[in-house]
């Protein structure tokens, strides 16, 4: 191989390389937005839950605010599974099993009759296709948990 061709791959090589990290800071840094975007909301979801009078004046004016406390409390959870389930923590495969131990708590399957909607537009605004996933393993586990026999 002569001189310069070895010269060209480096420097074909490095600046390959160099692509590839930019690609995964961007990558790194939307995780990083995405988290402090997520622990904002935990935070604001962890207040009305646990505070009557915040949770009275965010209420829906047909539902009580225990209720609604008791909503957001499931909300909370099902944030801290998506946004694991977004950042790749919990597998694609894995989702069901966790959405199917929410969905046994009567507060999920709560919010989740409740606030589906809400959730399912806000992943058709975001085209956002792991949000998509997280909302179909959501309803599946909420339908065999309301169909479910008494007891199982």
């Amino acid at each position: 191989m002569k001189v310069s061709t070895g010269i060209l791959l480096t420097g074909v090589s490095i600046v390959g390389v160099g692509v590839a990290r930019v690609s995964q800071e961007a990558r790194h840094q939307r995780q990083r937005n995405e988290a402090t975007l997520a622990r904002n909301q935990l935070d604001w979801l962890a207040q009305v839950s646990t505070h009557l009078e915040t949770a009275a004046t965010w209420a829906p004016a047909d539902m009580e605010p225990t209720a609604y406390q008791a909503a957001m409390g499931a909300n909370r959870l099902l944030c801290m599974i998506s946004l694991r389930h977004r950042l790749g923590v919990i597998s694609d495969k894995h989702l069901p099993h966790f959405a199917q131990y929410l969905m046994r708590s009567p507060a999920c399957r709560a919010y989740w009759k409740r606030f589906s909607t809400v959730r399912e537009e806000e992943a058709t605004n975001e085209g956002s296709a792991k949000a998509a996933a997280f909302n179909a393993a959501m309803k599946r586990a909420y339908t065999e948990a309301v169909d479910a026999p008494a007891g199982h």
